[in-house]
């Protein structure tokens, strides 16, 4: 009997002793992380909760910060309209790339694409319009936004 005849159902054996430590090993990692999961369930949630509505604030300051420049863009001149439709439809793109924005600000988004996909000039009453409903609707998310994270905070703190 030569030394690799011998060695193939040792080695063999041991491949199957560390394939089942793998196994245990497995089955004991997730029936910790169900235990731990099942104890601090709420402070989970809680958790995952204060992360989305970091997420969400973060969306809403970067659009905070497109609407103050398309507030600044004057649109009497051919060149600044152009710049008008372009800010219109990064505003759109920021809108329907958030589940969240895009659930709520279906509406002005579909009007700012339409404004801006036209052959007219975007005038700036017409501008002007769309940015006052755009900002109270951005207003009027922040401050729910705003509750939901109170509420988070108030649920962590239990």
């Amino acid at each position: 009997m030569s030394v690799t005849e011998w060695l193939k159902p040792v080695l063999s054996a041991l491949i199957k002793i560390i394939e089942l430590s793998a196994d245990l090993g497995t089955i004991t990692a997730t029936v910790i992380a169900a235990i731990v999961f099942f104890k601090n369930g709420p402070e989970i949630k809680s958790l995952i909760k204060t992360l989305n509505n970091f997420a969400h604030r973060d969306s809403m300051s970067e659009l905070r910060i497109k609407i103050e420049l398309l507030a600044s863009t004057k649109g009497t001149e051919q060149a600044s309209s152009i710049e008008i439709s372009s800010l219109f439809l990064e505003i759109c793109g920021q809108i329907d790339g958030s589940p969240f924005l895009r659930e709520e600000l279906s509406d002005i988004s579909s009007r700012m694409r339409n404004a801006a996909s036209g052959r007219k000039i975007i005038s700036e009453p017409q501008k002007r319009a769309m940015l006052s409903k755009l900002r109270e609707m951005v207003r009027h998310l922040d401050y729910a936004n705003f509750g939901d994270s109170v509420k988070s905070a108030s649920e962590m703190k239990r």
